[in-house]
């Protein structure tokens, strides 16, 4: 009997341990159950932050600051540096955009433009490189800033009558839209001739051309075919211009010559050791730049025309 007692006793001891540890067991799975749960709900919240900062920290291109109030069509802020565009659909201007005739590039991860900077920009698939001055606008003659050893490439549209001048830009080859300059090249049955020229050399400050005419800073494409100013009456005179053919620039009006305004042609002239011409026809081809215009004549009291645009 008394044997039977301590048995007794010892089974219930133990289904006491065995029901004790299997509340804690499950006390225990249930606990690590939760945990991991929250575990689960922390990772994944973390990641989604990772994400949402990933999409907002302006690695994407097409993504533009969003601001908290709609906005209206337009440019907005107060300084150069901080100024944006929004366009007629509600969203600001992002990268190269033209506006009015102008020309900008706004930064995608601020949406402010450019001031006094250069930037590489995609102008129809083509690599450019065009500076951006001090109120933002894309600058129309870059030559200033540019090193005095540059070379140039003259792109020569006959039949746009335009000539615009790629700067070098290294290895990369011309990428710069340095200048565009308004011309007449040759009319009906003087036609211009066309081609690659890669040497050009100064042909005189004041020249001999047909038909008793002159014409200043010549330089010599090939043979009798030049680059000048638009003709004169007299050698040597401003003032004796002839004022029709002034008038004719951006029409096809030479003998076969590329005619230019004063300050253009001089610009070639000074830098004809360090450029080659291109000279072709194509009509309405697109230039990175506004179609250039003329000066408007001028015109003495006495009645003589005269470039407005000559250095002399």
């Amino acid at each position: 009997m008394r044997f039977k007692r301590v048995h007794t006793y010892g089974i219930g001891l133990m289904m006491g341990v065995l029901l004790s540890c299997g509340a804690m067991y499950s006390r225990t799975a249930k606990e690590m159950a939760q945990g991991d749960e929250k575990a689960v709900r922390e990772e994944y919240a973390m990641t989604g932050s990772i994400a949402s900062a990933e999409e907002d920290s302006g690695e994407n291109p097409s993504a533009s600051p969003t601001p908290k109030t709609k906005e209206s069509q337009g440019w907005h802020g107060n300084s150069p540096k901080k100024k944006y565009y929004v366009k007629s659909n509600g969203k600001r201007a992002l990268g190269y955009t033209e506006i009015d005739g102008d020309a900008y590039f706004f930064d995608r991860k601020t949406s402010f433009c450019l001031v006094k900077k250069w930037k590489y920009v995609k102008w129809r698939g083509k690599k450019v490189k065009m500076y951006f001055g001090s109120k933002g606008k894309r600058s129309l003659d870059v030559t200033g800033k540019l090193p005095k050893s540059t070379r140039y490439l003259l792109e020569v549209n006959l039949s746009d009558n335009v000539v615009v001048a790629y700067a070098r830009d290294g290895r990369k080859g011309y990428t710069i839209p340095a200048k565009a300059m308004i011309c007449s090249g040759g009319m009906k049955g003087h036609r211009t001739i066309t081609g690659n020229y890669p040497i050009l050399r100064k042909a005189g400050r004041w020249h001999v051309l047909r038909y008793n005419s002159y014409g200043q800073y010549a330089t010599r494409i090939r043979g009798p075919y030049l680059f000048h100013s638009v003709t004169y009456d007299r050698y040597g005179n401003h003032y004796s211009l002839q004022a029709k053919e002034y008038k004719k620039l951006g029409k096809s009006a030479s003998h076969g010559c590329i005619r230019l305004q004063a300050k253009d042609a001089k610009w070639i002239y000074d830098n004809s050791s360090r450029c080659s011409a291109k000279l072709f026809y194509k009509k309405n081809k697109k230039i990175p730049f506004p179609a250039p215009k003329a000066v408007k004549i001028g015109k003495t009291k006495g009645g003589k025309y005269y470039d407005r645009t000559d250095p002399y």
